[in-house]
């Protein structure tokens, strides 16, 4: 089946709804102008925004703010509207990747909520923020918030609302390769969507159904389910949907190992996404990209590519945004129980009053004694679990960093193997330099991929008659790959004496002066035993 035909209509429609987009902002912002009555105004910004938010959130988060900043100056009393701007700002930092942002406004919007005793809305931000903490792979704090989501909902009866929280409890669950309750949600909301006839909900369920699809092998039913997804997307004029999907097909094709088809698409999605500041997205796409033009033999294209995807990712996930999202937790739960406290107290101290003439004043000052020591071991017991997950989180970030650093040794070293360009080998020796092989893990899989590129270098490593040391080996790998001594010190960590001794010993072991080159002397060797 010849599916392609669509990428020309998709790069048509992202021109002409964009335009159809900008007519409608106009027609609402000339409405906006012509406003009397405050609310009516606000209504026409928060309608702004919803159409912004699928387009360019620079923008949106412009007018969102301009409708905080509105509501403050006019006094609006009315708490539904700073709820809805504070969880639309979420949404804009949360599609920015700007996760420590978007915990902000959901929190904000929520504190605003419990005040109010506005169930839907209280709701709506652990909704929110189970999505943050998705994004940012803590799949446990993210189910449970879509939990709390659907019970506070299912008082209210909010079907379409249920069904949204049990879609995106199946993505969380399907992230923890759970697919069982994965399906079980995604039933569930399916169910909720057909029964109050809601198309959108429908689609959007069928593009997470077509991801188990695609995990249980069965690519082409997958693949046809988000095309017609795609045709659906493009009639809504929604690019941030249209931004994933192209992603997804992209990624089918590169299963059926249709790779410059594939390519298209991610370029695509890479281009909707950079229209409308998707940064997770961006990374993404350029991950992949990279991936694909390394398998095409465009190790330029690939390196720099590669290059893309770790800036993007280097400012989605590092220890500095775990620290503030952990600092926002904390702020928001210690000011929730100075409320409860407060509460607490007022209500004890009553108590107290009325015991007053039955009980003695030490009595009164043990029990007091007594709570505040069961409430700090309590907060204890919580800080101490709190730094053992905090910790947990930056060994998991850790090994990520290691992960993509690994990614850039092979990398480098292929390019330094296959390119003729002198440019190219420069830039990837270069970034060999920038990386620390301090480790015996580090250095074993230094080795083993340059074992994979450079095999014969090795086999005469230990055939020839001299026995060299593990030292004498790494440096000789290193120089294989004409690396020098000031360089060579800093990859490996030790001082530049060090490295000229280990080249002495050498030279000193293979009877070599220092006029002829070590590796060309070794290679020659070989022939001539």
């Amino acid at each position: 089946m010849r599916f392609y035909f669509h990428i020309p209509l998709v790069i048509l429609s992202i021109f002409s709804f964009a335009q159809e987009k900008n007519a409608s902002i106009l027609k609402l912002e000339n409405q906006y102008k012509l406003a009397t009555i405050d609310t009516v105004k606000i209504n026409i910004l928060l309608d702004i925004v919803e159409l912004k938010i699928t387009g360019n959130l620079e923008e949106a988060q412009q007018i969102a703010e301009k409708g905080l900043l509105f509501i403050n100056e006019n006094k609006i009393t009315s708490h539904k509207y700073k709820i809805k701007l504070l969880n639309q700002l979420g949404i804009i930092h949360r599609r920015k990747a700007s996760y420590p942002n978007a915990i902000y406004y959901y929190l904000k919007a929520k504190e605003i909520a419990i005040k109010e005793r506005d169930n839907l809305l209280i709701a709506k931000t652990y909704h929110n923020l189970g999505m943050v903490y998705r994004y940012q792979k803590e799949y446990d704090k993210s189910i449970l918030n879509y939990k709390i989501a659907i019970e506070l909902r299912e008082e209210e009866g909010a079907y379409s609302k249920i069904a949204s929280s049990y879609n995106m409890m199946g993505v969380s669950y399907r992230k923890m390769r759970n697919l069982d309750s994965a399906i079980i949600c995604y039933q569930k909301a399916k169910t909720i969507y057909k029964k109050i006839k809601e198309e959108r909900g429908i689609y959007r369920v069928n593009s997470n159904i077509a991801t188990i699809l695609e995990k249980k092998g069965e690519i082409k039913k997958a693949l046809s389910i988000r095309l017609e997804n795609l045709k659906y997307y493009q009639q809504q004029q929604n690019t941030h949907y249209m931004s994933t999907i192209t992603y997804n097909i992209a990624h089918d094709y590169i299963k059926l190992n249709r790779n410059v088809i594939a390519l298209k698409y991610l370029n695509i999605s890479l281009k909707l996404a950079t229209q409308n500041g998707y940064r997770n997205r961006i990374a993404k796409a350029f991950l992949r990209i990279s991936q694909l033009e390394y398998k095409l033999g465009e190790y330029k294209s690939a390196y720099n590519s590669y290059k893309m995807y770790n800036r993007y990712s280097d400012s989605i996930y590092n220890i500095k945004n775990y620290k503030k999202i952990n600092a926002l937790e904390l702020g928001y739960k210690f000011k929730q129980k100075k409320i409860s406290d407060s509460l607490l107290f007022g209500q004890e101290k009553r108590r107290i009053q009325l015991l007053s003439d039955r009980e003695s004043e030490s009595k009164n000052l043990y029990f007091m004694l007594l709570c505040v020591t069961i409430g700090l071991s309590a907060s204890i017991v919580y800080l101490i679990k709190r730094n053992f997950k905090y910790r947990s989180r930056l060994l998991k970030l850790e090994k990520k960093e290691l992960l993509l650093e690994k990614e850039e040794i092979e990398i480098a070293l292929s390019i330094l193997k296959n390119s003729s360009n002198t440019e190219d080998r420069i830039e990837a020796k270069q970034e060999l330099i920038k990386l620390k092989i301090l480790t015996d893990d580090d250095w074993n899989y230094f080795r083993n991929k340059f074992e994979l590129l450079y095999p014969d270098f090795l086999i005469l490593l230990k055939e020839v008659e001299f026995k060299f040391t593990k030292s004498e080996e790494r440096f000789l790998i290193l120089k294989k790959l004409n690396i020098e001594i000031k360089e060579i010190a800093k990859i490996t960590g030790v001082s530049n004496d060090s490295v000229l001794k280990t080249q002495y010993r050498l030279r000193k072991k293979i009877s070599i002066s220092k006029s002829v080159d070590i590796i060309n002397f070794i290679e020659i060797s070989k022939e001539f035993n």
